[in-house]
């Protein structure tokens, strides 16, 4: 009797499940819940009793009716009891441990199967687990070829695991044992590389022993700078606190062998730590090197296997088998690569531990992990001071990209099309940065090359226009407030991208990165343009704070944009400066030069001129047509003036009111920002908005006749509106002197014309 519950007549049998028949005949035990519930059923027809779990009764037995003959058993009921096996192993009966009964194990659910699961140590981690925690026997029947080996059952002796299910499973029916069988879906580990099926087989090992060494690699983590931060005390932390003891060897050829030798006689083992150390304990080094110097001695198999140490014992001892885990090589870097403790121990120690590493996020229980642990274990210190992790970048569809599928962008024809800058900057601004996932996307990487790259060349090229002939000397007490801004601008990106670098945080640096282009191209350059063409002391000013501010932005953008920062630089730079950006300083911060109320201030400037846009936009009042006044819920502390131009060149209005001024209004706010618009449009406005429309086509048909700016043209117009030919007479001599026009004359029959669509009518343009 067992538990006083169950009387055995030798008639009853345990309904155990598996997905992996193969491993039927390495079965030691059968593992129960503990506290699940269990029944014994018959059958129709049938004699003997089916032990299963009472909750899964149903689907095993189906449309099977049975009786149920025992009831209200708990998995400890049924614990301790023995079995007669599938399979007789011989090996497993001569060893001296307890075999073939059921045990109580916590992995047992009632969720599929039958609640009784079939357990083989060697072929299961959580088999394996049990199998240690109450001493079953450990018997391989696989070779490491993955066939069954000579202690298997005679049939399946030299058999592949996967070919031989077949013929345990017609075995086991032909003996009445197979109770049923089904398809199943469920994962299975594959080789990465070559797609074949793996197996989980228990092995001797080497281990390092973790677990006394892991409050010191717990404490030693608090030491290094994680980006992203949440890595440090989350999946890393995580991953050290359940580390497992190390297994280091492996069963294969082609590696490190691991340098211990072991007598066969007496089971002492012995490491050896350098050829020197080799060369002395060995009795036939000679015999298998000669004469070779160090460099040249091949260290691996087969000629490694043919050393012979002496044993304190006096029998021979010989290297085991085994080779070295890769990590232990990765884990290794930082003092293999300058081969210490044997040269260079001054530098290794000088340049210990690291001040960077990076790589994508899985490294965190590879790279990351195994370098931490043997810098820990050898130096008692972290082996790195900062370390990112990233994201990894996938396709467009959000799939692994690889080589074998073909599905990703040719890097040389992405480059070639956009520039390395380009791709640099999409990536390093992107969340893969942040240790998440990037589905890569062209689109937005010809984005990142038109608002970046096509922008900065933009901005170089018009300083190649008006750049100087000498040096000129940057004075800020000349600057305008325009320029003041800019460059306040301009250090307040310093200081950003200084902090922003010093966190590894790349997505910060991008992102102010961008917003400072886009400000100095769109905002300070375009505000500056016909400065430039003025030929005055503020057209030097202009010129002298544009290459101030890209000198500078060159530095601040060497990191980001290698290729570009160094394009920038080599227009900008004087006699006295580094020969590359590269080999120059990162840029001073000029605290006086920043200023915040400023900054401020044209933020506000900013706003009002967005909300301005918008209020035409909605009101359908284009910007070429000026308006007669404004009004904004603003006061500035200086330079209101300045700041009052700017807005009213922005939103091309004329002039500033009070809002009872204003007798059509339309009104809008933006940040508490309140911005009031005069949408009546007299006679005067309408033709100065008629003179912007006809100077833009006019400029326009320049541009794609190839005329540079300066030079003098000839332009012919017709028009069937008598007032648009009244119009042009008005203002005749303002357009030819807006559009360095030599003359435009009216003329009948003109060709490759272009249009322009005024109040007053239609004129045909010609150049």
């Amino acid at each position: 009797k067992i538990g006083q519950k169950i009387e055995i007549t030798g008639n009853e049998f345990i309904l155990a499940w598996t997905t992996t028949p193969w491993t039927l005949p390495g079965n030691v035990a059968l593992a129960v819940g503990e506290q699940i519930d269990y029944i014994g059923v018959t059958t129709q027809g049938s004699k003997g009793i089916y032990f299963v779990a009472s909750a899964l009764a149903e689907s095993v037995f189906k449309d099977k009716p049975f009786e149920i003959i025992y009831r209200n058993l708990k998995g400890s009921d049924l614990a301790g009891l023995n079995y007669e096996p599938l399979y007789k192993i011989e090996k497993v009966e001569e060893e001296e441990k307890r075999a073939w009964y059921v045990a109580p194990a916590d992995f047992v659910t009632t969720e599929d199967g039958t609640g009784i699961v079939h357990t083989a140590v060697i072929y299961g981690e959580d088999d394996f687990n049990l199998g240690q925690k109450i001493g079953l026997p450990q018997v391989p029947l696989l070779d490491s070829a993955g066939k069954f080996n000579e202690d298997a059952p005679e049939f399946l002796q030299g058999r592949y695991f996967k070919d031989a299910e077949h013929e345990i499973k017609q075995d086991l029916e032909s003996r009445n044992l197979l109770f049923s069988r089904a398809s199943f879906t469920h994962s299975y580990p594959f080789c990465w590389r070559c797609d074949s099926p793996l197996i989980y087989n228990a092995i001797s090992a080497w281990f390092i022993d973790i677990q006394k060494n892991k409050k010191r690699l717990i404490e030693l983590n608090e030491n290094i700078n994680w980006f992203p931060p949440y890595l440090k005390h989350g999946r890393f932390l995580n991953i050290l606190e359940s580390a497992p003891d190390w297994n280091i060897s492996r069963n294969r050829y082609w590696a490190t062998p691991l340098p211990f030798w072991k007598c066969d006689k007496c089971g002492h083992a012995e490491c050896i730590g350098s050829i020197d150390e080799l060369k002395e304990k060995s009795v036939n080094f000679a015999e298998i090197y000669g004469e070779k110097k160090t460099e040249e001695i091949d260290l691996h198999k087969p000629y490694i296997d043919e050393i012979v140490l002496q044993c304190s014992c006096g029998e021979k001892m010989t290297r085991i088998p085994e080779v070295i885990d890769c990590w232990v090589e990765s884990g290794s870097m930082p003092f293999a690569e300058w081969h210490y403790p044997f040269e260079n121990k001054t530098e290794f120690e000088s340049r210990y531990p690291g001040e960077f590493i990076g790589e994508y996020i899985s490294q965190t229980r590879a790279w990351f992990y195994y370098m931490h642990t043997v810098g820990s274990l050898l130096f008692n210190q972290e082996c790195y001071r900062n370390v990112v992790a990233t994201g990894v970048i996938l396709n467009e569809k959000g799939e692994k990209m690889s080589k074998s599928k073909q599905n990703f962008p040719d890097p040389a024809k992405t480059i070639n099309t956009y520039g390395a800058d380009a791709l640099r900057f999409y990536i390093m601004g992107s969340v893969v940065m942040q240790a998440d996932n990037l589905s890569f996307s062209e689109r937005e990487l010809r984005e990142t090359y038109n608002k970046i790259i096509n922008t900065l060349e933009n901005v170089v090229k018009f300083y190649e226009i008006y750049k100087p002939t000498e040096p000129t000397e940057f004075h800020e007490s000349k600057m305008q407030l325009l320029d003041r801004y800019i460059v306040s601008r301009l250090h307040g990106l310093n200081k950003e991208l200084t902090s922003a670098l010093d966190e590894f945080n790349t997505v910060r640096v991008c992102r102010a990165t961008r917003s400072f282009i886009d400000e100095l191209s769109t905002w300070w350059l375009r505000r500056s343009r016909e400065r430039f063409r003025a030929n005055d002391d503020d057209s030097t000013v202009a010129i002298m704070t544009l290459e101030y501010v890209l000198k500078n932005l060159a530095q601040l953008i060497a990191p980001l944009l290698p290729f570009i920062a160094e394009r920038i630089w080599q227009k900008v730079k004087t006699s006295t400066d580094e020969e590359s950006v590269h080999l120059s300083y990162w840029p001073q911060i000029e605290e006086g030069l920043i200023n915040e109320k400023i900054e401020s201030e044209m933020a506000s400037v900013r706003k009002i001129v967005e909300q301005g846009h918008n209020l035409r936009a909605a009101n359908s009042l284009k910007v070429r047509q000026p308006l007669s006044t404004i009004n904004y819920s603003v006061e500035f502390s200086e330079f209101s003036d300045e700041y009052k131009k700017i807005i009213l060149e922005e939103l091309n209005v004329e002039k500033f009111a009070s809002k009872n001024e204003i007798e059509k209004p339309v009104e809008g706010q933006i940040d508490e920002i309140t911005v009031t618009l005069e949408t009546k449009i007299d006679e005067r406005l309408q033709k100065l908005g008629d003179l912007r429309e006809l100077t833009r086509v006019i400029q326009e048909k320049r541009k794609r006749s190839g005329l540079k700016q300066g030079e003098k043209a000839f332009a012919f117009y017709s028009t069937d509106s008598a007032q648009a030919l009244a119009f042009v007479e008005e203002y005749l001599e303002q357009i030819c002197q807006l559009t360095d026009l030599a003359k435009f004359e009216r003329s009948d029959e003109i060709e490759n014309f272009s249009e322009a669509n005024l109040s007053s009518g239609k004129i045909k343009i010609a150049i």
